[in-house]
């Protein structure tokens, strides 16, 4: 059995309970990300390591992580494979990265930047010129337009109570998708070409009782 462990540990403060929060590759799978909690003394990291071509992991920056505010609850990756984004629950807002050829990672001017209370998710686009951030304690997702790595928000649209997750359709990149855990049930919107978003006919959809994820299966779009 080959499989690797790669417990997540402070190197200044081994005996930190460090609990993952989120996972994402970027750059085309050459690097993953794991988002994590410090349960101990507080605070939020990102955990980097690059991925070999056998799937072997090997850690970037020495093993030590890097800062992300309090307590991230999200990530998601830029489809350029140049920026990473992640999500603080505790403090509304949301960290950009640039990454650099080593998989390092580098705070975006201006970040961090405002969301609403409590993000719990974020989606990008296929074609990463917009973001979405699914916010937990106001029931509402905001929009937001990107170019470098920068957010401008686009404003907040309601969904159902309290949305855990979010899903852009992938073949159409046209439709989005919260899963609402209080709600019980799913939100639908259109993505509008200026990044809004449109409620859908007869949204949000009821769904099995305290619903935690959303996936969208890709299709070819064909027409019969």
């Amino acid at each position: 059995n080959n499989t690797q462990y790669w417990p997540l540990t402070l190197p200044a403060n081994t005996n930190d309970i460090i609990e993952p929060t989120a996972i994402t590759t970027a750059g085309s799978g050459a690097y993953l990300y794991v988002a994590a909690y410090d349960t101990t003394a507080g605070g939020g990291y990102i955990f980097a390591f690059s991925v070999g071509t056998d799937g072997t992991l090997t850690p970037v920056n020495s093993g030590v992580p890097f800062a992300a505010g309090s307590h991230p609850s999200a990530l998601a990756a830029d489809p350029s494979g140049g920026y990473l984004y992640a999500t603080d629950y505790d403090n509304r807002n949301l960290r950009s990265y640039s990454i650099g050829s080593n998989g390092q990672l580098t705070p975006v001017s201006g970040s961090p930047f405002a969301t609403g209370a409590g993000p719990q998710a974020i989606a990008i686009d296929k074609t990463g010129k917009f973001a979405y951030v699914a916010n937990s304690q106001d029931s509402n997702v905001t929009a937001y337009s990107l170019s470098g790595g920068v957010f401008t928000s686009l404003g907040t649209f309601a969904t159902g109570l309290r949305p855990v997750a979010i899903g852009i359709d992938p073949s159409m990149n046209q439709y989005l998708y919260t899963a609402n855990f209080l709600g019980s049930n799913v939100s639908g919107f259109q993505i509008q070409a200026d990044g809004s978003l449109l409620n859908s006919q007869n949204s949000p959809y009821k769904s099995n009782p305290q619903v935690t994820a959303v996936a969208a299966i890709p299709h070819n779009g064909q027409k019969k």
